[in-house]
């Protein structure tokens, strides 16, 4: 009987193990992947291993003062896929509203309502002499026909990996062969009136110069800067809100609403690097930017736009 129930506690435990660890990588999928510390999740946080990220499956509610336990704003790629599939067919008039003229089955996600994407800061810094985080997110290249649109950026919101391998052989003279392979799929919020914005940009000197870019990293050489801002903290919260704290990204959508494009480098004998990257952007006019606390859902800090709605 001792030995049976050594087994059952043993079996228990690896059973919880699986589910524990299963909903951390479940969180990290959804969410892009894993982060350190300096980009806004420490390891073994409540946030990252115990709460499961909750979509908002209606419009975003601008008068709310905080924001329920774990949320997450809404799902990027059901947004994507919900517009997309509505969209007008080829010719016809949306004088009659976004109903008209679709091609699919009618959108979940209205064109109409105001939306909410969360952004995970990349670096969080805390100054505890003035008690103030400075919280950087990246800021990412909205490309158009496979150059880079001047007049827009974004903020990447969900990362899909798909292929990600390196692997190594030698041929027959002996010369060692090293092949990569980067495939994935990414959603990221294109937006033209960041300026009206009172928040710091660091935009890198050689923006729009994306070939050299793409010889060293390709995706990488999509990044153009960040955005700063300063949240108040005291000291006794500071390392919560550094474990939790994120930018939420209040809109509305804005035409084209959808578009996608494809940056697909095949391999050379040369160049073995097989990268395939498939943009998906979802257009949107900014409206506030909110940092919250979202494990507990506490809003921190809402910046609005410096001009009036109708500019």
């Amino acid at each position: 009987m001792k030995s049976f129930g050594r087994a059952t506690a043993v079996a228990l435990s690896i059973s919880f193990l699986l589910v524990f660890c299963g909903t951390d990588l479940l969180f990290a999928q959804r969410r892009g992947g894993t982060r350190g510390r300096s980009q806004g999740a420490a390891p073994g946080s409540a946030m990252e291993k115990l709460v499961p990220i909750e979509y908002d499956k209606g419009p975003f509610d601008t008068t709310l003062e905080r924001l329920p336990r774990a949320y997450g704003g809404h799902n990027i790629q059901m947004v994507y896929d919900s517009i997309q599939n509505s969209a007008p067919k080829d010719g016809g008039s949306e004088a009659g509203g976004p109903d008209r003229g679709m091609t699919g089955p009618p959108s979940r996600f209205s064109p109409k309502w105001i939306y909410a994407f969360q952004v995970k800061p990349t670096e969080i810094s805390y100054d505890k002499h003035e008690q103030m985080m400075q919280v950087h997110c990246d800021l990412w290249t909205v490309l158009a026909e496979g150059t880079a649109d001047k007049g827009k950026s974004g903020f990447r919101i969900d990362y899909v990996p798909q292929v990600d391998n390196k692997y190594a052989y030698s041929t027959a003279d002996g010369k060692k062969i090293e092949i990569e392979e980067l495939k994935f799929r990414e959603y990221t919020l294109a937006f033209g009136n960041l300026g009206e914005f009172p928040v710091e940009k660091n935009i890198f000197p050689d923006v729009g110069q994306l070939k050299d870019k793409f010889e060293s990293s390709p995706d990488d050489g999509l990044k153009i800067g960040t955005i700063v801002a300063r949240v108040p903290a005291a000291k006794g919260e500071a390392d919560e809100f550094e474990r939790n704290i994120r930018l939420l990204v209040v809109c509305n959508l804005a035409k084209p609403y959808v578009t996608s494009e494809t940056i697909h480098l095949k391999a050379t004998p040369e160049k073995p690097r097989e990268y395939l990257a498939q943009h998906k952007y979802l257009h949107v006019r900014l409206l506030e930017l909110w940092f919250y606390d979202a494990y507990n859902g506490k809003v921190l800090m809402k910046i609005r736009s410096g001009r009036g709605p109708a500019d």
